[in-house]
């Protein structure tokens, strides 16, 4: 009794047993495991795990990752390639979901949902972009190469993704007179200028911040719209998972 009451009054054991059960759902669920109705709250399952349950339950997830092992579902092509840390082949990868004539089939589902996350409101809407542009130098001005460069109907949007790598003095200046200027040079009305990272911004910077997590959420967003399209939407969910390891 003694044990028992120290396991339900430890606040972190609670919370890591919250995590784990959360995790271990979809594991469960996919080695159909009958006993994953059980998991639905902490409570529902917690006299069971006071009272020796845990055995099976660790019992039940074992099974279901070694299921799904088996399956393949834990490998991820972007781990794999090898990604990492590199800021140019992560900005292309994303680049490529971003474009809506990319050859993942889904269209502008993921700009769309990377626009919503980014931008909460977006003071402009994102129409007839055509492709998302890597590595660009706008009006051929070396200095100012852009990861990322969106370009619609009436608007131009900057993207710029950052790991490790800091900001150089006066970049963001930089930046923003390029996007001015490139958005006048095609007569566009709007321009915005988003950072990717984890990252302070100077004071006086009038640029939106997205952090690595919120562009795992949008592409899961958008993986989910594009849930007919199983191969993209797997490619999404896996590249938000390297992603949140940013």
């Amino acid at each position: 009794m003694t044990d028992r009451l120290a396991f339900e009054h430890d606040a972190e054991v609670v919370d890591r047993l919250a995590a784990f059960l959360g995790a271990a759902r979809p594991l469960l669920r996919q080695a159909g495991a009958e006993r994953e109705r059980g998991l639905r709250t902490l409570q529902d399952r917690w006299e069971s795990l006071a009272d020796g349950g845990m055995a099976q339950l660790i019992s039940d997830v074992g099974g279901a990752i070694r299921t799904s092992r088996s399956a393949g579902a834990f490998a991820n092509p972007w781990r794999i390639a090898g990604l990492r840390r590199r800021e140019v082949p992560t900005a292309t990868v994303l680049g490529w979901f971003l474009s809506p004539d990319g050859d993942h089939g889904a269209g502008d589902v993921f700009l769309q949902a990377f626009w919503r996350e980014a931008m909460g409101e977006p003071p402009f809407p994102l129409r007839d972009v055509r492709r998302c542009g890597t590595e660009l130098v706008p009006l051929a001005d070396e200095t100012n190469r852009i990861d990322l460069v969106l370009e619609g109907d009436d608007c131009v949007v900057f993207i710029e993704v950052k790991i490790d790598a800091p900001f150089q003095p006066g970049q963001l200046t930089r930046y923003l007179d390029s996007l001015r200027r490139r958005r006048d040079h095609l007569g566009k009305k709007h321009s915005q200028l988003i950072l990717i990272g984890d990252l302070v911004i100077p004071d006086g910077v009038h640029c939106m911040p997205v952090r690595w997590g919120g562009v795992a959420r949008a592409l899961r967003a958008g993986a989910r719209q594009a849930a007919d399209n199983a191969y993209a939407a797997r490619l999404a969910c896996d590249f938000a998972d390297h992603l949140e390891t940013l």
